[in-house]
């Protein structure tokens, strides 16, 4: 049997620099940064003091009262989110089958923030004071739960939990699912809320931060080479995935296909990428192999680009492996210049971002690009935005524990 094709025909955002997709994609094209310093909790006393924080969410508009008492931000994220993306896909609930249509969510630290809070009430007030709802809001597969309870949606709800790579890998699972008929749509994203006090110390210990406190908004500069760490954020973005017939039965507004995936293992550290970059490199060639995809068809890339000393070169070095010569004429751009490091909505912003690309024919800058790096030497379409046909892009994420996942989105056309 031929596998059913699947497109895109939604997409909600809740990021940094913007909520809904309108306001998400002005500022990611106009190059407008979502990083300041941090107001959630006194962070006077870290090394680093600025994050991506979404400030002007209200879960009040997207939650009833009765089901937020049981939500940690992160699934308030998730729901928002997916109610974003179902209103922008035009679907009518009584109209599908809730049986054919699953969530799939990408999460890496879930509840923990929740889970602090309430060790704090049990230190100072004992058991008593622990919220009641803490079992069931801490758990990352909550997200995926509270979305699939919220919309009623009663097909498979399932969690991937590995860094920024989960997102891509869950569409990679949910294109599959709906390939051999075991769903119609498939919603899929991934949600963070990371910004509490005690896991903002961890990464903190960890290093791997920067540390340019006086100018957040230029903190995160990917490939640039004064490029000193990553800035983590919060934040969450859903897809609908939907099968091509039953997409344009109901006259759905096609914003794009998922047509190849790739994914490896380093197997060689928790945190630093192989230095040959062979799995990475060989996860792009997958993908393309998948998407029956030629190499000089790609027409931008949006990197995972984390503003990291060591990772900016790993993927520089990949993307030459695979692409060679041409390596030097492909867009490349990356994103968290503008919203920072949200973990696993990481590769759910830049699926969306890689959609709107092709969308509008627009490739969004990389900011912060100041000081070019001998080591980083492709085009990172530097501090704006460009005008460029685009009918395939590759999205790649290179996650902590060398988790490699790729994904080649087209432009969709009939034939």
């Amino acid at each position: 049997m031929a596998k059913r094709r699947v497109v895109i025909t939604g997409l909600g955002v809740i990021a940094p620099n913007g909520i809904g997709k309108e306001k998400f994609w002005e500022n990611i094209k106009n190059g407008v940064s979502g990083i300041s310093k941090i107001t959630r909790f006194d962070a006077s006393n870290y090394p680093t003091q600025i994050a991506g924080e979404v400030n002007d969410f209200d879960p009040h508009s997207f939650i009833p009262a009765k089901s937020l008492r049981r939500m940690h931000r992160s699934s308030q994220f998730a729901v928002a989110a997916s109610k974003l993306a179902f209103k922008d896909s035009g679907l009518v609930m009584k109209s599908e089958d809730v049986e054919k249509i699953g969530v799939i969510m990408g999460t890496s630290i879930g509840g923990q923030g929740w889970l602090y809070k309430q060790h704090l009430n049990l230190l100072k007030d004992g058991y008593r004071k622990i919220n009641p709802f803490s079992t069931i809001a801490v758990y990352p597969n909550a997200c995926s739960t509270e979305v699939s309870i919220e919309l009623g949606l009663k097909g498979p709800s399932e969690t991937f939990s590995f860094g920024c790579s989960s997102c891509l890998s869950a569409v990679a699972f949910a294109r599959h699912m709906i390939n051999v008929d075991l769903a119609d749509i498939m919603l899929v994203g991934g949600a963070e809320a990371p910004l509490e006090s005690p896991i903002f110390a961890g990464l903190c210990a960890s290093r791997n931060l920067s540390i340019k406190n006086d100018e957040p908004q230029k903190a995160s500069r990917p490939f640039d080479k004064k490029r000193d760490g990553l800035v983590i954020s919060e934040a969450a973005a859903v897809v609908v995935l939907e099968e091509l017939g039953h997409a344009l039965k109901r006259g759905a507004h096609i914003y794009s296909e998922i047509v190849g995936w790739g994914e490896t293992c380093d197997a060689y550290h928790p945190i630093v990428p192989a230095p040959d970059v062979h799995q990475s490199a060989r996860a792009i060639g997958l993908a393309l192999k998948d998407a029956k995809c030629e190499s000089g068809n790609i027409d931008y890339i949006c990197a995972i680009g984390l503003s990291s000393p060591v990772t900016d070169i790993a993927e520089t070095k990949a993307i030459k492996e695979v692409f060679k010569k041409q390596a030097y004429k492909i867009p490349i751009s990356s994103i968290k210049s503008m919203v920072g490091q949200p973990f696993a909505a990481a590769g759910a912003l830049q699926i969306v971002t890689s959609t709107l690309a092709i969308e509008n024919n627009l490739i969004p800058p990389t900011i912060n690009y100041e000081f070019p790096d001998s080591e980083c030497d492709l085009d990172y379409t530097p501090n704006k935005s460009c005008s460029a046909k685009i009918d395939y892009v590759l999205t790649e994420t290179f996650a902590f524990g060398g988790k490699n996942v790729v994904l080649i989105i087209k432009r969709y056309k009939s034939n």
